[in-house]
């Protein structure tokens, strides 16, 4: 399984400086690292961002997109995804550039600007540290329903069972 995460905020400089502040905290764990990744950090890194995350206003919005579906079925559920932003008027959307099929990249493109009417920035993980913080939200989302460990998810958004 893998999934489309988007983290919805007024200013998209909020989830860079909770990367920033990750790489100034934890220098000495991180030492010549340029990017965060959830699936090859620490714990004590994917805590630290989680906890940064307490203190920013955001909404997200998580669709489950199986990596095994063909190409069609990766763009409805990318489709859903957009229809879903309309609803919050977004003006720019920032996408992982990590799909390396160039005609997938640009039914992304035209699928996004016709959908939401907003602009969609294909780019790196690297040049937009927003999208490492995004990495971190959609990892402790599939270790909830994936691997049964909830201990990410319950930072995020609480325990359910609580409530």
């Amino acid at each position: 399984m893998s999934a489309c995460t988007t983290i919805i905020v007024n200013d998209e400089r909020v989830l860079s400086r909770v990367a920033v502040k990750t790489f100034r905290k934890l220098k000495p764990i991180l030492k010549n690292k340029n990017q965060l990744h959830a699936t090859d950090d620490s714990d004590r890194t994917k805590l630290s961002i989680l906890k940064y995350l307490k203190d920013i206003d955001y909404r997200i919005v998580y669709i489950s997109v199986s990596k095994k579906d063909n190409k069609d079925k990766y763009l409805e559920n990318l489709y859903l995804l957009f229809i879903k932003l309309k609803e919050s008027n977004i003006e720019k959307i920032f996408v992982a550039n990590r799909e390396s099929r160039k005609r997938v990249r640009e039914e992304i493109r035209v699928v996004g600007r016709k959908t939401c009417n907003a602009e969609i920035i294909l780019t790196s993980t690297l040049d937009e540290k927003g999208l490492q913080i995004a990495d971190f939200i959609s990892w402790s989302i599939y270790q909830k329903y994936e691997n049964m460990n909830d201990t990410y998810y319950k930072l995020l958004f609480g325990n359910p069972d609580k409530k």
